[in-house]
C-alpha cells in the first residue's frame, strides 16, 4: 500500500502556499525520502525496452523479477 497520511494532531497543511516556497518544499522531500525506502535486489539486471507497467496481466508473474524489472526501469 502507498499513500500518505495525515496523523490527526498535525498541522493543517496548505500545499498550495508551501508549494511556492522551496526552502520548506525541500525540508518536505528530505522528511519524505527519509520515510520511503525502495530496495533493488539486482542492480545489475538491464531496464527493459518497454515500461513494466504497459504488460498485460496475463504477462505479470507477480515475482520478484517483475519487481526488479520495474524498478531499473524507473
Amino acid at each position: 500500500m502507498h499513500s500518505i497520511a495525515k496523523r490527526k494532531d498535525a498541522s493543517e497543511i496548505n500545499w498550495k502556499k508551501m508549494s511556492d516556497n522551496k526552502e520548506i518544499m525541500k525540508n518536505i522531500t528530505y522528511y519524505l525520502d527519509s520515510l520511503i525506502i525502495t530496495i533493488n535486489p539486482d542492480l545489475d539486471v538491464p531496464s527493459p525496452d518497454h515500461h513494466p507497467c504497459q504488460k498485460c496481466l496475463k504477462d505479470l508473474n507477480d515475482n520478484t523479477a517483475d519487481y526488479i524489472e520495474l524498478i531499473n526501469k524507473l
